[in-house]
């Protein structure tokens, strides 16, 4: 068994962002691209130490486009992450049902009609947790010799992403890369503070429609679509007495007309504390009636299984950072989070310290890790 000691370094420099500027910059969770990652089959972020798995739970081929269902979960923070749509946290876990959403703030008004609203740092938030920011400069307006009422852009991390907004406000188009249209959840970020950045995907309804007009589409709660319109997944969940969520079974057709399902258990805590000491721990603080995911069971018995950090500060209370993963294999990685503020950075709760330990003995060092530093 090897350990490897991942250890932030200090950044010689700090640029400071508005509020404003955070969804045009931040990228920390999920797959951002040109990101550093490494380790495996979790990814550490290099410049965050956000820790990402993505649990593959079902792959369907369709006609142009396939089903590709998976669980994915973040650390950064786990705890903080808040769906907009239900406003409950997730504590990184992210529903896998779900075409990820659309967000963007009011900017500022316009000097020359006081009445006009305006509408810019436009982001489109991916299923992964991924954010893909678009231009500070797309900003559209109610009132037309303000701004225009309808302006397009592409997304600025080089992901593709090329979108069409209006003063509704609302999306007229999405699309990515490979010209694949995209229908989903458009929210605004009116919740967005440094301490509940970036938000998690929504577990909202969308669809995505291919270029030949193959349209895979999800309620975002209870079925995902393939393109021949057959439900590929459904979802049943169950809950304890105390209606608190104690598993979700996730069903599919196999070949031969039979089904097959991957089931998520979980376990309960009496809540969410952390005891980090950044001037921020109310905002946290006894979260109560928490279900956690604690194993992942496929169709033939292999599992992963998943342990959480214990609050220092509250019997049974966890702090949602996860701290060991046991693959199907049988291996487990392990985290453990060392140094002052218990291992983050006060000014983002970014992870400053962290020790992955591995059985196997491999492990990739990095030769720099720089954090991401937000006001």
């Amino acid at each position: 068994m090897k350990t490897l000691l991942i250890r932030a370094a200090a950044m010689c420099g700090i640029v400071f962002l508005s509020l404003a500027a955070l969804g045009q910059s931040a990228n920390i969770t999920g797959l951002p691209t040109f990101g550093t990652m490494t380790g495996g089959p979790d990814l550490v972020n290099l410049s965050s130490l956000d820790i990402h798995y993505q649990i593959p739970a079902m792959n369907k081929a369709g006609r142009g486009l396939p089903v590709q269902f998976a669980l994915a979960y973040d650390s950064y923070p786990s705890w903080m992450f808040v769906n907009p749509v239900f406003n409950r946290p997730t504590y990184g876990w992210n529903q896998p049902l779900n075409m990820g959403y659309v967000t963007y703030s009011t900017a500022p008004t316009c000097p020359t009609d006081p009445n006009a609203t305006n509408y810019g740092n436009w982001a489109y938030v991916d299923g992964n947790g991924t954010v893909h920011p678009f231009p500070a400069s797309l900003i559209v307006s109610s009132d037309a010799n303000c701004h225009s009422t309808q302006a397009s852009a592409t997304a600025t991390d080089q992901s593709g992403y090329a979108i069409v907004v209006n003063s509704t406000p609302g999306v007229v188009s999405l699309k990515d890369s490979s010209g694949n249209g995209y229908t989903t959840s458009v929210l605004p970020n009116v919740a967005l503070s440094p301490f509940v950045y970036p938000p998690p995907a929504v577990f909202g309804a969308g669809s995505i429609t291919d270029r030949n007009g193959n349209v895979i589409s999800t309620d975002g709660a209870n079925y995902y679509k393939d393109t021949l319109g057959m439900n590929a997944v459904t979802i049943s969940d169950t809950f304890t007495s105390g209606g608190i969520l104690s598993s979700v079974t996730y069903t599919y057709n196999t070949v031969g007309g039979g089904t097959a399902s991957v089931v998520v258990s979980y376990i309960q805590y009496a809540g969410v504390a952390t005891q980090y000491g950044c001037g921020n721990d109310f905002f946290f603080n006894g979260i109560p009636g928490t279900s956690l995911p604690s194993t992942i069971t496929y169709a033939d018995g292999s599992k992963y299984s998943f342990a959480y950090e214990a609050s220092s500060k509250y019997s049974g209370y966890t702090t949602g950072r996860i701290t060991s993963v046991t693959l199907p294999t049988g291996g487990t990685i392990s985290y453990a989070y060392q140094g002052s503020n218990s291992g983050v950075f006060c000014s983002d709760l970014t992870t400053a310290n962290m020790t992955r330990t591995t059985p196997d003995g491999r492990m990739l060092v990095p030769s720099q890790v720089l954090p991401q530093l937000l006001p």
